[in-house]
C-alpha cells in the first residue's frame, strides 16, 4: 500500500452534495484503459510464468477499475442532502402546533440521516481498506514480476556474453572467418547456427524486457493517476461534508433558540394582556352605572308625567268648581268648598315643588357622575391612542393564535356609547332622553344633558 499524503480522514461524516458521475463516460474510459492495456500488454512472451503473471495483474486492474466506478457511485448514493424549511417572513410563519411539528419532523429527519450516515461509513471504511489491500497486494505483485523479470534477463544476457566471448576467442585462433564450422576440439566446437539462434534469442528477451519494464511504467503512471484523481474526488467529497456539517450544526442551534423562545413568554404581553383585564373591568363598571343612570332617569321621567296628570286634573276640577260657584251667585255654602280646594291645591303644589327639588338633586347627582363617566371614557380614549402609538411587535406567535393587541384592544368589546356589557346592543328607550320640563326629545345624550342644565335652571 502507498503511504498516504495528505492528512485528511478517509471517509467524512456526512457529505451535502455530490459531483454527477456520468456511467457512459465511466464505461468509455474504463474500456479505453482495457483496450490500450490490452495493446501494450499484447506482445510475444515465450515464457509461461510471465505470461501467467501478466493475465493476474490484468484481471485485478480490470477488478480494480470496477470497483472504482462501484466507489464513485456509492459515494454518489450514499447520503441525500439535507431538507428543511428555512424561515419565513412573518406573515407566513407557522402557527404554534405548525411549528411543534416541523421541529418533530426536522428532529426525525436529521436522526435518520445520521443514522443512515454511520452506516454508509463504516462499510465505505470496509470498501477502502479492502481495495487498499487490492492495491498493496498489486503493488507488490508488480515488484515482485519486475524484479524477477530483470533478475532472469541479466543471468541470461550474463551467460549468452561469456559465451559468445568465449567461442569468438575460439573461432579467430582456430578457422578462417569465412567457414561455417570449425573443430579444434571435441570440447570446444562452435556451432555458428546455434550462435545466431542465441544471439537472435537474446535480442528477443532483450525487447520483451524492455515491453515489460515500459508497460510497467504505463501501470505505474495509471496508478499515480488513478490515485491523485481518487484523492482529489475525496478531498472535495470530503470539504462538501464539512459544510454539511456546519449546515446541521446552524439548523440545531435554529431548533434549540427556537424552544428557548417558545418557553419563555413575552414581557411585554403579559403586561399588555394585564392591562386589557383591567380596561375589561373598568368598561363593565361603567356600562352598568350608565344602565342605572338611565333606569333612574326613566322614573323620573314617569313620575313627571303623572305629577303634571294630576296637576292638570286638579286645575281642571279647580275651573269647574269656579263656574259653578260663578253660576250660584257665590252662595256662603261655595264660599267653604273653595277654600279646601286652596288648601288641596296648596298642598299639590308644595308636594310638587318637593318634587322638583328632589328632580334637581337627582339631575344633579347624575351630572356629576356623568362627568365621571366622560373623564373614564376620556381615560380610555387615551389608552387607545397609546395602544395605537404603541403596538405590540409582531413576532412568533406560540400562544396558538393570531390575535395581537395592535392598538384596536377595545374595538372587539363593543360601542362604549350604545352596547351594552356584554358587547350587544342594550334596547334605547325613546323617553329616556326626553327633557321633564320642555318634554324635548334629544338623541345626543351629551347635547341632552346640556339642554337639561339650561332648561331646570330656567325657573
Amino acid at each position: 500500500m502507498f503511504p498516504r499524503t495528505d492528512t485528511t480522514p478517509c471517509i467524512p461524516k456526512h457529505s451535502q452534495s455530490f459531483e454527477v458521475i456520468n456511467e457512459d463516460e465511466v464505461i468509455r474510459s474504463s474500456e479505453e484503459i482495457k483496450s490500450r492495456l490490452k495493446e501494450e500488454i499484447d506482445v510475444e512472451i515465450s515464457d509461461p510464468e510471465v505470461s501467467q503473471q501478466i493475465d493476474n495483474v490484468r484481471r485485478v486492474i480490470q477488478d480494480i477499475a470496477g470497483k472504482t466506478q462501484q466507489y464513485q457511485l456509492s459515494l454518489q448514493l450514499a447520503e441525500p442532502p439535507l431538507r428543511y424549511s428555512r424561515w419565513r417572513p412573518p406573515t407566513e410563519r407557522p402557527r404554534n402546533h405548525e411549528l411543534l411539528f416541523f421541529h418533530q419532523t426536522l428532529k426525525d429527519i436529521l436522526d435518520q440521516e445520521n443514522e443512515i450516515n454511520k452506516k454508509e461509513k463504516i462499510r465505505l471504511i470496509k470498501e477502502n481498506e479492502a481495495q487498499s489491500q487490492e492495491i498493496q497486494s498489486l503493488k507488490q505483485e508488480i515488484e515482485e514480476l519486475k524484479k524477477t523479470t530483470a533478475d532472469k534477463n541479466l543471468n541470461d544476457f550474463d551467460v549468452i556474453t561469456k559465451r559468445e566471448a568465449h567461442e569468438l576467442a575460439e573461432t579467430k585462433k582456430s578457422v578462417p572467418a569465412a567457414s561455417a564450422t570449425v573443430t579444434v576440439d571435441e570440447s570446444n566446437t562452435v556451432n555458428i547456427d546455434a550462435y545466431h539462434n542465441l544471439q537472435a534469442r537474446c535480442i528477443k528477451v532483450t525487447k520483451q524486457r524492455d515491453q515489460l519494464v515500459k508497460i510497467n511504467h504505463q501501470w505505474d503512471q495509471e496508478y499515480h493517476d488513478m490515485e491523485k484523481t481518487l484523492r482529489n474526488e475525496h478531498q472535495k467529497l470530503y470539504q462538501d461534508l464539512v459544510a454539511k456539517d456546519e449546515e446541521i450544526m446552524a439548523g440545531k442551534r435554529l431548533i434549540a433558540s427556537l424552544e428557548k423562545e417558545k418557553n419563555v413568554p413575552s414581557a411585554q404581553l403579559m403586561m399588555v394582556l394585564q392591562e386589557k383585564a383591567t380596561l375589561e373591568k373598568a368598561f363593565g363598571n361603567e356600562k352598568s352605572k350608565r344602565k342605572k343612570y338611565h333606569e333612574y332617569a326613566t322614573r323620573l321621567n314617569q313620575q313627571k308625567d303623572k305629577l303634571q296628570r294630576e296637576v292638570a286634573r286638579l286645575n281642571q276640577v279647580l275651573s269647574q268648581e269656579t263656574r259653578k260657584g260663578t253660576k250660584s251667585g257665590a252662595t256662603a255654602a261655595a264660599a267653604p268648598g273653595k277654600e279646601e280646594l286652596d288648601t288641596e291645591i296648596a298642598l299639590y303644589r308644595q308636594q310638587a315643588e318637593y318634587f322638583e327639588k328632589d328632580f334637581r338633586e337627582e339631575q344633579r347627582e347624575k351630572r356629576r357622575l356623568m362627568g365621571e363617566l366622560e373623564a373614564a371614557k376620556t381615560e380610555l380614549l387615551s389608552v387607545k391612542r397609546k395602544l395605537k402609538k404603541e403596538p405590540t411587535p409582531r413576532g412568533l406567535n406560540f400562544a396558538g393564535n393570531d390575535r395581537f393587541v395592535d392598538g384596536g384592544l377595545l374595538s372587539s368589546f363593543g360601542s362604549i356609547e350604545a352596547d351594552g356589557v356584554d358587547g350587544r346592543k342594550s334596547p334605547v328607550d325613546k323617553h329616556s332622553n326626553a327633557c321633564p320640563r320642555c318634554q324635548a326629545y334629544i338623541s345626543d345624550e351629551q347635547i341632552f344633558f346640556q339642554h337639561l342644565d339650561r332648561c331646570l335652571e330656567e325657573d
